[in-house]
């Protein structure tokens, strides 16, 4: 079902006429690891990095993200200018105030 799914993705971006739709490629994994823990907290500082191994077709390829994600974890204003803030910061780049540890 996951391999269908990615495959209709790859050829709905592919028809729609961008070049780059045929060189895309969507990468599927477990949120666990074989032990049955989560693989990263999203919502916690740290990074994740995807390491893709070298093939036939491709060069090794590294990613990083740096965590927690935004998407994920909601961020409430700065407390001392009231700017949007980020998940990641630890201080607020518009002030210089020093955020809760909770971001």
């Amino acid at each position: 079902m996951v391999s269908a799914t990615m495959i209709a993705m790859k050829s709905i971006l592919s028809a729609e006429g961008d070049p780059s739709g045929a060189n895309m490629h969507v990468l599927v994994f477990p949120n666990k690891g074989k032990d049955g823990k989560p693989i990263i907290d999203a919502t916690k500082k740290g990074k994740l990095v995807l390491v893709l191994k070298p093939d036939k077709q491709f060069n090794e390829t590294v990613f990083m993200w740096r965590t927690p994600f935004d998407a994920m974890t909601a961020a409430p204003p700065c407390a001392k200018c009231g700017e949007n803030l980020s998940a990641q910061w630890s201080y607020c780049p518009w002030c210089g105030a020093e955020l809760p540890h909770t971001h």
